[in-house]
Order: structure tokens, then C-alpha cells, then sequence
């Protein structure tokens, strides 16, 4: 693997040419992209040990998980319209909604912006801008085009800068540090921003990242890219459906109502037989979460925990969202799930108690970016580093009155003050 590692920084004028000869009518690249692309790919280090057979007990696995208390999550204060979503992702305190009316942003319970020019998506993330610092928010549409959120929230089509004229995108995935994974239905290719590489082949049928690692379901098989080393292993794996890394960069996988997970001597290990087949899969913050049937799991540090009557939509997929929460999409309106553990961070707390005020009230003025009045009241840690300005303003009335026009009651301002007084 080692020849592989060094070809990172190979780049040949032939086989650029012959890759846009063979591409879509894509813009050509700017010339400080500095994509080097290379097509080789990664040398399998050997399956790991057959973990498909039953273990010993004949086959009984645990069928009783923990039980999984959930809350709903409000987001959408405003009932902003969107339509049939494919695709999300968080980004800065903005969700990115990508589906059957285009991308809609929202932030803090409020449209923020929006661009119904292309309404068909596969996937969305949040990735290491390739210029400059900072984070991109990415989509892949129908056609498999990979496009940004630029800063002004049009759209734009950067497959170039990736080295991917001419692949069909269908998953994108941010595996850690500067790795981008976009894989497709054939192979995967992997970008550390500077070059590109192709370092996996499938088909593959579900796709998963974190820590570093790229994961890929193939037919019978799981198949993990380290990025960081080269290293590529694949365990055999009939019947599989889904896969993730767990916070502890394990692999965790599923085939029909069976859960697996890598063990310390690396195999794969059944720990859980879910009620129904296991149908998605992915990890967002401590856990992996999955879908089995109607209900929501999770899987963290040897732990299986399940809800019980949340009654999802059929066919949901998952997403990652930020802190200890996760996007169910269907074709229904998504929903936003977090793990009740019983206690609730400050930022849930002004989600649930301030953020709807800020979407009906404050949204209008003060709102991120070019137009938008200072202080940017549209996250918890605006609101939480002009406390004093906020109390002045709206609880003690002092100029400038805020908001103006008399549009908040009494009720919120006592609202205002009760959250204000929490600190």
C-alpha cells in the first residue's frame, strides 16, 4: 500500500486530459484548484476473519434492548414549507434542507435563504472548505453533480475542484480532518482537499465515514478505507444493509434484523437481533444511530437502546446532526431527534424556550451575515453574549426599545427575562 500512499501526489497531463474528454459539460477547473488526481486503488490487506458465521449458541442473540427515550426537537418555528426532503445538513447554527422545492436554509427556526432551481437530491454534508478556512455545505443532485452553498447562498457546481469530472456522486461524507469521501454506486474516491484519489471499488449500496475511515456496504460485504493510512480491509458479511463507525472508529453494521459490531481481535461480533430488519444507519455525535422498522435505535460503548411506539414513516432514512441528535428523513416532513438523558444543555434550553421568540420576532433584523443588524440573535451564543443588551432592551425597556413596534407581549418579556435570569 505503501506505492499507493506516495501516488497522492502523482499527476499526469494524459490523465487529465482523458478524464475531461470522458466528462460532463462541467466548467474546466480554476487553475489554484490544485486537485491532483490519481486513479489507483487500494490494495486489499485481506479479508478479515469470516465473522458471518452464527455465534455459538446456535444463533440466540439478545432481543431486549435498553429502552431509548427521545424528544422531538423544534426546528422550524416559522412552518417554512420544504417540501419532500432528500438531503440535510448543519452547518454553523444554518440547516441546509435539500429536496423537492429546492434548498431552503433555515436558522434559528427561520428561512434564512432559498434557491428552487434544481428540486432532485441524493446527499448533503458539511466539509473542509477546499479554499481558505472555514467549512463548505455540499449537495449532491439528482444528476450527480457535486455543488456548494456559496456565501451569497447560490448555488455552485464545484465537482472540478474535487477531481470528479465524470463520476456520478451519490453519497458525500466528511470523514475527518481535510477527508471528503464521495463515493458512487461503482467506487469510491477520496479528497484531502489537495488531491484525489481512488481508493475503493463496490458497487456499493449503503455508505458511512467517520474517524477518519470510509465505509461502504458491497453485496455480502463491508469494506473500510483507513484515508489516513491507505489501509483497506473487508469482512464478509451476507445479507448487509447498513454501516457506520462508531465514535471509537469501530465498525458497526447490520444485515436484516441483525446487528454487528467489530470486536478488539477486529472481527465482526452479532450483539443484537431488532424486531424488525435494520434498515438505516448512522452516526451522529456519541452513537450510531439506526432504524429498525418504526422505531429509532442507537448503539454506543456495547449498548443497544430502542424507542418504543415512535412510530417513523416508512422507508426513513438518517442523517447527522449537531450535538447529540439526529435528522429522520421521509416523505414526510423530517424530524429531529435527540437523546432524553434526563438533563438538557443550555443551548437546548434556548432552543426550546427562545428560539421560537427569535423566529417571530427577531428574525427579520437580526439575522447573520450581509443586511442582517447587529448583535446576530439567530444562535444560542448571540443571545448568550448580549444578555445585558437583551435585558436592557426588551425586559427593562430601556432605548432602544427592542423589538420595536410594540411587537412582543408582556408574556414574552416575561419569557425573556425568566430565560435571561437561568445563568
Amino acid at each position: 500500500m505503501t506505492r499507493s500512499i506516495v501516488r497522492w501526489c502523482f499527476a499526469s497531463s494524459v490523465v487529465a486530459l482523458s478524464v475531461a474528454a470522458c466528462g460532463p459539460t462541467e466548467p474546466p477547473p480554476p487553475m489554484d484548484s490544485g486537485v491532483v488526481t490519481d486513479t489507483s486503488v487500494g490494495t486489499d490487506t485481506g479479508p478479515a476473519p469470516d465473522s458471518t458465521a452464527p455465534p455459538s449458541d446456535g444463533g440466540t442473540l439478545p432481543t431486549i434492548a435498553a429502552p431509548l427515550f427521545v424528544r422531538a426537537i423544534t426546528y422550524n418555528n416559522m412552518m417554512v414549507p420544504l417540501g419532500t426532503v432528500q438531503a440535510v445538513t448543519d452547518n454553523a447554527g444554518t440547516t441546509a434542507f435539500f429536496g423537492s422545492l429546492g434548498m431552503r436554509l433555515l436558522r434559528a427556526g427561520a428561512l434564512f435563504a432559498s434557491n428552487a432551481e434544481i428540486t432532485m437530491w441524493r446527499s448533503a454534508a458539511t466539509v473542509p472548505a477546499v479554499v481558505g478556512t472555514g467549512t463548505w455545505t455540499i449537495a449532491v443532485d439528482a444528476m450527480g453533480r457535486v455543488h456548494r452553498v456559496r456565501p451569497d447562498n447560490l448555488l455552485e457546481i464545484v465537482g472540478d475542484r474535487y477531481g470528479l469530472t465524470g463520476m456520478s456522486v451519490r453519497w458525500v461524507a466528511h470523514g475527518g480532518m481535510n477527508f471528503v469521501g464521495f463515493a458512487s454506486e461503482t467506487h469510491l474516491s477520496i479528497s484531502d482537499g489537495m488531491n484525489i484519489r481512488r481508493v475503493m471499488e463496490g458497487p456499493f449500496t449503503a455508505f458511512g465515514a467517520s474517524n477518519n475511515l470510509f465505509a461502504g456496504v458491497s453485496p455480502d460485504r463491508i469494506k473500510v478505507l483507513d484515508a489516513a493510512t491507505g489501509r483497506l480491509r473487508t469482512w464478509n458479511l451476507p445479507g448487509a444493509t447498513a454501516v457506520a463507525i462508531d465514535a471509537m472508529g469501530k465498525v458497526i453494521a447490520s444485515a436484516g434484523p441483525v446487528l454487528w459490531a467489530e470486536a478488539a481481535d477486529g472481527t465482526l461480533e452479532g450483539v443484537f437481533r431488532a424486531p424488525a430488519p435494520i434498515t438505516a444507519m448512522v452516526r451522529s455525535g456519541p452513537r450510531v444511530w439506526f432504524v429498525s422498522g418504526r422505531e429509532l435505535g442507537t448503539y454506543a460503548t456495547g449498548r443497544v437502546s430502542m424507542t418504543t411506539g415512535t412510530m417513523l414513516d416508512a422507508n426513513s432514512t438518517l442523517s447527522p446532526a449537531s450535538m447529540d441528535e439526529v435528522w429522520v428523513s421521509s416523505a414526510m416532513a423530517p424530524r429531529r431527534y435527540a437523546a432524553d438523558t434526563g438533563t438538557q444543555t443550555p443551548e437546548a434550553i434556548w432552543r426550546a424556550t427562545m428560539q421560537s421568540i427569535y423566529a417571530s420576532s427577531c428574525a427579520d433584523c437580526h439575522f447573520p451575515g450581509m443586511g442582517g443588524q447587529a448583535p446576530d440573535l439567530s444562535t444560542y451564543m448571540g443571545w448568550d453574549a448580549n444578555r445585558m443588551k437583551i435585558r436592557n432592551s426588551v425586559v427593562l425597556m430601556m432605548a432602544p426599545v427592542m423589538p420595536p413596534r410594540g411587537m412582543f407581549t408582556m408574556e414574552q418579556r416575561n419569557a425573556v427575562d425568566a430565560w435571561l435570569m437561568m445563568r
